[in-house]
């Protein structure tokens, strides 16, 4: 392929037929050499850990990678095998975009924003965007290595962090192990900031080696 640049936007709300998973394959196959790949599905990474992506191609080339989608409280078990798979198919990879949806159903929450400066207190903590939770538990992350994790990424970016729990395993998961990483960049969604300021504490404690370009938005 002559692209070095390709989005792919994955209508409907879950890739999951063989069919569908194979026609994904193919392009994949297609687009093997790009340098930046954006992959937009309703859930992020969707078809992605599935058995019928057993094709999914070697992106020795890619330096760049989006994905952007839903990560739902209750994905914390598919998140990590979903990224690390792609993960492991991009040897090269220095940047990582993950752009977190709100989903479907979300709209009223949205529109809440243009309205906050005249909200209480209460009625503020109850409209807002997070799902941060500090009694949940987070399951412990899997020790793996991923070579382009631990060699050479350098740039990981988050927007429209939620702090859900399917979301902090992730990003705990991501930063433990990325020794070699200069720039963090995590961009909340609407809330209070109080409890922006301890999802901010907790990723700056995950992060392995405290990079020095730390952008919290």
């Amino acid at each position: 392929s002559s692209f070095t640049s390709c989005s792919i936007d994955i209508c409907g709300e879950e890739v999951s037929s063989a069919e569908e998973l194979a026609k994904l394959g193919e392009f994949l196959q297609r687009v093997a050499s790009i340098n930046h790949l954006h992959l937009r599905s309703a859930r992020l990474g969707s078809g992605i850990q599935l058995g019928a992506m057993a094709k999914l191609p070697a992106f020795t080339n890619l330096v760049h990678l989006e994905l952007t989608g839903r990560l739902a409280h209750e994905d914390s078990d598919a998140a990590i095998p979903a990224l690390s798979r792609i993960l492991r198919h991009a040897p090269s990879l220095e940047v990582l975009s993950l752009a977190f949806d709100t989903g479907p159903g979300d709209e009223e929450l949205r529109a809440t924003r243009e309205s906050w400066e005249d909200c209480k207190v209460g009625e503020l903590t109850n409209a807002h965007q997070l799902r941060y939770n500090e009694d949940e538990l987070l399951l412990p992350t899997p020790t793996v290595t991923i070579r382009c994790l631990t060699k050479r990424v350098r740039e990981i970016n988050l927007v429209h962090y939620q702090g859900g729990r399917a979301q902090r395993t992730l990003v705990k998961f991501l930063l433990r192990d990325a020794p070699v990483l200069a720039k963090l960049y995590c961009g909340f969604a609407p809330g209070p900031l109080s409890i922006q300021t301890k999802l901010r504490y907790e990723i700056q404690g995950w992060a392995m080696n405290r990079p020095k370009n730390c952008i919290f938005d």
